[in-house]
């Protein structure tokens, strides 16, 4: 009897285990997102935390855009240089072989981040094991208008998708699914007179997901950050 009581205990929970597991892999393996702020008009710099939780896959390369909304308030405190936008110590990423930061438009509203664990010849950095809410980058950004900046006035920090992609130890990229589609091969004037099938990698928004990030100004509250 108490063997068989051991058998169902034994046997419930790894059907509990894989169903868990089957949820995770099923679910999100990766989640990138941008923290938000509630800050006073007259503050003048503010530094947003970009979390990253990989609950299921070890990382060995991360790449991820983000982009402000068009305003007149906020900006990247780059000064021409983009790295000044991006730090990284005391990160996850701290450590890693190669970060390159960029801005592809060339403006202080953009800002691109790719880290790789490893780099050809260079030394040899464990990957990021699985782990949950941890910050990856934290992003400086400077606050203009000196203080007439309308209460209640929203921008946007947002994870552009086409842009962002993951890697795992062996170099198999997390989270893309690909999908053949119809690309006009010729064109006849506007008309389209020969096709031809491509395969197009995107980004599955069920096995990764971004959370972009929001500052709002407020007179009535202070700093606030989450």
């Amino acid at each position: 009897m108490m063997k068989k009581l051991a058998y169902i205990l034994w046997f419930i929970g790894a059907i509990m285990l894989l169903a868990n597991m089957a949820g995770a892999i099923d679910g999100s393996q990766i989640t990138l997102r941008v923290g938000s702020a509630t800050i006073a008009p007259r503050d003048t710099n503010l530094v947003i935390p970009v979390y990253i939780s990989n609950p299921v896959e070890a990382l060995a390369g991360v790449e991820f855009l983000l982009k402000l909304d068009q305003n007149h308030y906020v900006e990247f405190d780059s000064d021409g240089d983009p790295k000044r936008a991006i730090d990284t110590a005391g990160t996850l990423v701290s450590g890693w072989a190669w970060v390159g930061i960029s801005s592809i438009e060339k403006t202080p509203y953009d800002i691109k981040f790719a880290g790789m664990i490893n780099w050809p010849g260079g030394k040899k950095t464990p990957p990021l094991a699985p782990q949950e809410k941890g910050v990856m980058a934290k992003l400086h950004l400077r606050v203009k208008g000196n203080g007439l900046i309308p209460n209640g006035e929203k921008v946007g920090i947002h994870i552009i998708a086409e842009r962002t992609g993951f890697s795992d130890p062996v170099g198999n990229s997390i989270g893309i699914v690909t999908q053949t589609v119809k690309k006009c091969r010729e064109f006849k004037g506007d008309s389209c007179i020969s096709w031809r099938m491509v395969k197009v990698a995107t980004l599955d928004t069920n096995a990764v997901k971004l959370m972009d990030g929001m500052i709002m100004f407020s007179d009535s509250l202070g700093t606030g950050l989450k």
